[in-house]
């Protein structure tokens, strides 16, 4: 009998769905956005800080933080250019990713929720191998419910991909949930 047809896992994974639905419903971003630096003519100078990544209701909060660093100690800011070009920006803009490279799951760096426009958002084999590492837990009483999403993800749309990673991330879903449903 195959791991998913076994009625401990159906209902665990019944219950990994309900858990990811109501996160999306709760906690999910569509924008990815990023800090630039401008000049007074509005031009572009750098990306400001840009392994960071902001869902759309963190943009005000972000931005009203960078400029104040920007006015009280502008050399704490992360620049991709010179310190001589930094000296032309006069402005902290956020600015919405048009072509997200990322593969995986990305979070606002800012509040901690998933922004789910972000290119390819189901599965890495890395985001497998993470999961099924000894040292990480699948057992839903000790889950967010954001994990459960991302399980959910991972179980519904990588199994094309990666069919025997997902049979070993389901097998070890239920061998750690058995006693929980």
């Amino acid at each position: 009998m195959k791991i998913q047809d076994t009625k401990a896992f159906i209902e665990i994974f019944n219950e990994i769905k309900i858990r990811a639905e109501k996160f999306e419903d709760n906690n999910d971003k569509y924008g990815l956005n990023y800090l630039i630096g401008v000049d007074e003519d509005g031009d572009q100078v750098t990306e400001i800080d840009g392994h960071n990544s902001y869902c759309d209701d963190c943009i005000d909060e972000v931005v009203d933080e960078y400029e104040l660093k920007l006015k009280q100690s502008p050399n704490e800011i992360d620049s991709n250019c010179s310190k001589e070009r930094f000296k032309d920006v006069v402005k902290v803009l956020m600015t919405e990713e048009s072509c997200p490279e990322k593969d995986n799951f990305c979070y606002c760096d800012n509040c901690g929720n998933l922004i789910s426009i972000v290119g390819v958002l189901h599965t890495s084999s890395q985001e497998i191998d993470y999961w099924l590492d000894d040292g990480v837990t699948v057992n839903l009483n000790l889950l967010e419910d954001r994990d459960c999403f991302i399980l959910n993800e991972l179980i519904e749309n990588a199994v094309s991909d990666w069919p025997e990673l997902i049979s070993k991330l389901k097998r070890k879903i239920e061998l750690e949930n058995v006693s929980v449903v």
